[in-house]
């Protein structure tokens, strides 16, 4: 669904449920809810607006994504480990990060919870 795969979602890419759950829990919303904690929590900086740090960081998931998926796309960008490039991109883009993981984890499962029950809610519900 993130990726917008019809080939690999089928008649699911079709489905008005697949849409609405990507507008409630897909990844640039998710972002718009994680950044207000992050920055609570020091773990992002907070001299930009929350929509432009989530509109950078979506962006730059997205290239990455893009190039990991069709390194046609840059090859010759040959690099021996982009994940790690990726994370210091983020870590350039946020600024570096000075809570601990405790100060955060409560709240991000909190998060994560009430988007896998609204989820599992939107899934089980049969169309009309």
């Amino acid at each position: 669904m993130i990726a917008g795969d019809d080939d690999l979602l089928g008649v699911l890419a079709e489905d008005p449920r697949a849409k609405d759950m990507l507008d409630q829990f897909g990844p640039g919303t998710l972002m718009l809810k994680v950044i207000p904690v992050w920055r609570e929590h020091r773990m992002a900086r907070t001299d930009w607006a929350p929509d432009a740090q989530a509109y950078a960081l979506r962006a730059l998931q997205v290239g990455f994504f893009e190039l990991e998926d069709h390194p046609c796309c840059a090859p010759d960008l040959p690099l021996a480990s982009p994940a790690e490039v990726m994370a210091a991109t983020v870590t350039a883009l946020l600024g570096p990060s000075t809570a601990s993981k405790a100060d955060v984890a409560a709240e991000a499962a909190r998060i994560l919870h009430e988007a896998r029950t609204a989820v599992l809610g939107s899934i089980t519900t049969t169309r009309k």
